[in-house]
């Protein structure tokens, strides 16, 4: 098994057309035993919103507490809390730490993840406490696809977020996240089609931290 480290999804800018607001970015993956580093990027998109504050800037605002569901939508509500979908698609740019019985074989590696998180705001809606499930469905030409569950806890930060409508739109979209990943059913080589002894794994513990934008900012 690798030694765990601190992986760093790098933000970048994703302009989609999408049902509801959401978080994008890319990133990268080196901590998984077995094939990587990996490579992709990820969406995240509420697709329910509970409770919030009413009225635009520089009105009064009624106060209507959760679970009252409302349309993830409608800008005029700061949601308190959230039940978002995400998924992504990675790639594994090398693959040559573990043996195969046929040196020439094709080592080509890919994931794809999605799951179900629930979000809650704090501190006046800068920090975003997240956390959920997610399954991560492994292909590729030398082993039989297959698919891990993780649990997944993280917090998102927005250290730049206006106070006041009248400042640039941009500090309420650069998020900061810290958070980690937890495989309960841990990795083998045989799992990549190598031969055995090449690697096994009880679990998984991922710890990550990168940047991420916020398309659907609350305001």
């Amino acid at each position: 098994m690798r030694p765990v480290k601190v992986s760093l999804l790098l933000g970048a800018l994703l302009v989609v057309i999408m049902p509801a607001p959401a978080h994008a970015w890319f990133g990268w993956l080196d901590n998984l035993s077995g094939p990587g580093p990996f490579m992709g990027d990820e969406i995240e998109i509420r697709l329910f919103c509970f409770g919030g504050e009413h009225g635009a800037a520089g009105e009064s605002s009624q106060f209507v507490p959760a679970p009252v569901q409302t349309g993830c939508l409608n800008r005029r509500v700061k949601h308190n809390s959230s039940i978002d979908l995400i998924t992504g698609a990675y790639f594994a740019i090398a693959n040559s730490n573990i043996p195969y019985a046929d040196p020439k074989v094709n080592r080509r590696t890919a994931l794809i993840n999605y799951g179900l998180l629930y979000s809650v705001a704090l501190f006046d809606r800068r920090v975003d406490l997240k956390s959920g499930l997610e399954a991560n469905y492994f292909y590729g030409p030398a082993f039989d696809n297959f698919t891990r569950l993780a649990v997944v806890a993280f917090f998102d930060w927005k250290p730049f977020a206006r106070e006041t409508e009248s400042k640039q739109a941009w500090r309420d979209i650069v998020t900061l996240r810290l958070g980690a990943l937890y495989f309960p059913e841990g990795f083998d080589s045989t799992d990549f089609g190598a031969i055995p002894g090449g690697f096994h794994t009880t679990h998984e513990l991922i710890p990550f931290v990168g940047v991420a934008y916020d398309f659907g900012a609350r305001k």
